[in-house]
This record gives structure tokens, C-alpha cells and sequence, in this order.
């Protein structure tokens, strides 16, 4: 069995928003803080899809 790709795997997505929103936290340039949270929203955001597309492939 091969492994699941990482673009299917929401845990790993969740993760790298929680590490985004962690560097975030740290940064003092408003600018950058700003598009670090972004990008945590962003990943956030395919995890959500990770997990539906496993919750339909699920149910079929």
C-alpha cells in the first residue's frame, strides 16, 4: 500500500496552520504577522477539504 498523499491527509494541514499561527504569535512586523495568519487560514482551509474529501470517498 502506497501512503497517502499529504495534499489527503487533514492532520498534517492542521498542524501547519497551528505551526503559521505560532510564528505569527512572534512576529513583530504587523505586515508579516498578518500574512503568516493567512497562510494558517489557508492551510486551515485545505484540511477542511482533506477531511471532507475523505468523508465522501468514505460514503461511497
Amino acid at each position: 500500500m502506497s501512503p497517502r498523499p499529504l495534499i489527503h491527509d487533514a492532520e498534517h494541514w492542521r498542524k501547519r496552520a497551528e505551526e503559521a499561527r505560532r510564528l505569527a504569535e512572534r512576529m513583530m512586523d504587523l505586515e508579516s504577522r498578518r500574512v503568516m495568519l493567512e497562510i494558517a487560514k489557508s492551510y486551515d482551509e485545505l484540511a477542511a477539504r482533506a477531511e471532507t474529501k475523505d468523508k465522501d470517498k468514505r460514503q461511497s
